[in-house]
């Protein structure tokens, strides 16, 4: 039985939900969630390993407008997940109007939306703070673009509709990995095809990187 793999890669505007989404689909608390914006720094990687699928998570800080060069280095790690990405889990945040419409308006935002031709599903996240009309009535709206593979009303805080998420992004990834292969494997795999490929090596080097967290559904790395 082939096994599944793919990166997935969430993006969106500061405070939106990122790292709260993606400790809810791995389980456990792996990036660090507050209401301060830009929390997360730097990209932070998660692995959910099941029996049929390996999803490589990647949390990414939110995106902005570089002011100075911690802000810089912040974007930099997001161009790397969009580069990685397999599918991209884009979240808006439905509970506060300013960042709903900024996620609509937000450059980087839009060119990942039209430029990219990988799979991308929306996330409206915080779907518990506004009335069932209200979300019928986004989701409508969005659906009708035909731009995303899929609409999908969340709450990260609540767990709910995580399992409809997860078998999203599992229906579009598409590496397969090799019969007793580990997405690890995989990651020093495709690297060296990118080598041999005469391909940078340098844009995927963080994906080994010792600061980015690994954390797998079955084996915590950490301890």
């Amino acid at each position: 039985m082939n096994t599944k793999a793919g990166y997935a890669a969430i993006i969106g505007l500061p405070n939106v939900g990122k790292s709260t989404l993606m400790n809810a689909l791995l389980g456990q608390k792996i990036s660090i969630t507050t209401s301060k914006p830009q929390t997360t720094r730097k990209r932070i990687l998660g692995i959910l390993s099941e029996e049929n699928y390996q999803v490589v998570f990647l949390d990414t800080p939110g995106i902005l407008k570089p002011a100075y060069l911690l802000q810089e280095k912040m974007m930099d790690d997001i161009d790397l997940s969009v580069k990685d990405a397999d599918v991209f889990v884009i979240i808006y945040d439905v509970s506060s109007e300013q960042s709903f419409k900024g996620s609509e308006e937000n450059e980087y935002i839009q060119k990942v939306i039209s430029e990219k031709k990988n799979p991308k599903i929306l996330v409206l996240n915080k779907i518990d703070t506004i009335s069932q009309a209200q979300a019928l009535s986004l989701i409508e709206r969005f659906e009708k673009l035909n731009i995303f593979k899929s609409v999908i009303p969340v709450s990260a805080n609540l767990k709910f509709n995580l399992e409809r998420l997860l078998n999203d992004i599992v229906a579009v990834s598409y590496t397969h990995l090799r019969a007793h292969e580990t997405v690890l494997d995989l990651v020093c795999r495709l690297l060296l095809e990118k080598k041999k490929n005469n391909s940078s090596v340098d844009n995927s080097r963080h994906l080994l990187d010792n600061t980015i967290t690994l954390y797998n559904h079955k084996y915590n790395f950490n301890t």
